[in-house]
């Protein structure tokens, strides 16, 4: 099955009252194909916020400055009319938990977007969960991809809180869990 793997990153602060009464929103859409079972080449949509500031502790955690936005940075209309024109190619996608897919949907309310994405969503945080823990609770999975890589045998490759580089590794991390079995993997990574 191809899938579109998507991380999104958001402005953020590092408390209530440094985000005062912005709203959060994407400033970057990751995305990496699934193809016969393999990733493909990731990418990214840079979104410039309207209703907030990027924050130094945002700057700091995803390494995404102003002048990147401002140079590579797409109006939400025109940010999220591209990210339909890729997933319009795709019958599912996928992300690591439930928060992208929420935000995104709030980025649609707030921009007065109509909802463009797939029917199909696979939550690959809670496959892990499933696969490695047997357990129908995503949250025993950590929230982190990065954080949850060697226990498949992978190491993090780019930058963590990046969405392209995030959603290579959640692709690489799926191609693991349906790739093989995961008991198989376990093996060669504990040794069990």
């Amino acid at each position: 099955m191809d899938i579109l793997i998507v991380d999104v990153e958001s402005t953020c602060w590092d408390n209530d009252q440094e985000k005062g009464n912005q709203t959060s929103e994407i400033i970057e859409i990751g995305y990496t194909p699934i193809i016969n079972g393999k990733a493909g080449k990731p990418g990214s949509i840079f979104i410039k916020p309207e209703y907030s500031k990027l924050s130094g502790f945002c700057t700091k955690l995803t390494s995404i400055t102003s002048e990147l936005l401002n140079e590579k940075g797409l109006t939400p209309k025109e940010g999220y009319q591209k990210l339909a024109s890729i997933m319009n190619k795709f019958d599912t996608w996928g992300s690591w938990g439930f928060y992208d897919l929420n935000q995104i949907k709030r980025m649609f309310e707030l921009y007065h977007i109509n909802d463009f994405l797939p029917k199909k969503h696979i939550n690959v945080r809670q496959l892990y969960a499933e696969k490695i823990y047997d357990s129908d609770d995503f949250k025993k999975a950590p929230n982190n991809p990065a954080d949850a890589m060697h226990k498949v045998g992978l190491s993090f490759k780019g930058v963590n809180h990046r969405g392209s580089d995030d959603t290579f590794n959640i692709a690489r991390i799926y191609e693991k869990l349906v790739g093989k079995k995961v008991k198989d993997v376990l093996k060669s990574v504990f040794k069990v």
